[in-house]
């Protein structure tokens, strides 16, 4: 067996199990407990598991973020679907916010063709997104300057806060880790939730996007009220704004 199947197998049976000692994943899957504990290294390099005294779990998703490249590949057809709703928010000339997430991402790739757009970011990927220099007309960038968060390919901290409060924008487009109706729009982290919640304050209108799969979950990190997003665009049907001033699309 190949080494990536071999990983592939180790993550299923996490999966379905949540933890596996390392003589469990031999018997499994045939292999010596050397070639086991190479894959999982390899598998904690890319913040797919956490490596434990004889064994391996799935990192708890409440205080744990995948890597972007991980995230960028999840539930890709509704994020896509939910960047092409957003785009019809977008107007030429404007100074819009963009947070670090892969749903936004989707959205920053379709953006190439508003010369006259001014887009303030603190990810690392959503600029060089719309770096094409082969372009002659294309959206004018800034990118906040901050620490550089591990795996995560965003800026935060308060460096990157201070930059972002000296703009002020027509749009902020953000998403969330989790979208709870009692608990509003929440993160895993504080200071990407710092940075987010500078976006929030010094924008007219707010547009949150979210996928399914986060609707009903909370996160540690509390972002705000649903009601202090003028759109949540998501990609299935929701009651979660039934009876709340804020307008939900799908």
């Amino acid at each position: 067996m190949l080494s990536f199947q071999r990983q592939q197998e180790i993550l299923q049976i996490l999966k379905e199990q949540r933890t596996a000692s390392v003589q469990e994943l031999c018997q499994k899957l045939y292999a010596s407990p050397s070639t086991i504990r190479r894959d999982l290294h390899q598998l904690e390099k890319q913040g797919l598991v956490k490596r434990n005294y004889g064994g391996v779990s799935l990192p708890d998703e409440r205080s744990f973020e995948y890597p972007m490249q991980v995230r960028e590949s999840r539930n890709l057809e509704a994020k896509e679907e939910i960047a092409q709703k957003a785009l019809e928010f977008i107007r030429d000339g404007q100074t819009v916010f963009l947070d670090s997430s892969s749903t936004v991402l989707r959205l920053a790739l379709r953006l190439r063709e508003f010369p006259n757009l001014h887009i303030v970011t603190n990810g690392i990927d959503i600029c060089q997104a719309l770096a094409d220099t082969s372009r002659k007309s294309a959206p004018t960038v800034y990118c906040c300057c901050g620490r550089l968060r591990d795996n995560a390919r965003t800026l935060v901290g308060a460096t990157a806060c201070q930059y972002a409060a000296s703009f002020h924008a027509d749009l902020a487009v953000l998403s969330c880790r989790g979208l709870d109706r009692k608990a509003g729009s929440t993160e895993a982290n504080e200071e990407e939730r710092q940075v987010k919640r500078t976006f929030l304050e010094h924008a007219d209108r707010r547009i949150l996007l979210c996928d399914h799969s986060k609707i009903g979950k909370s996160y540690s990190c509390r972002t705000a009220d649903l009601e202090d997003y003028d759109r949540i665009i998501t990609d299935q049907p929701t009651q979660l704004g039934d009876g709340l001033r804020v307008k939900v699309v799908w």
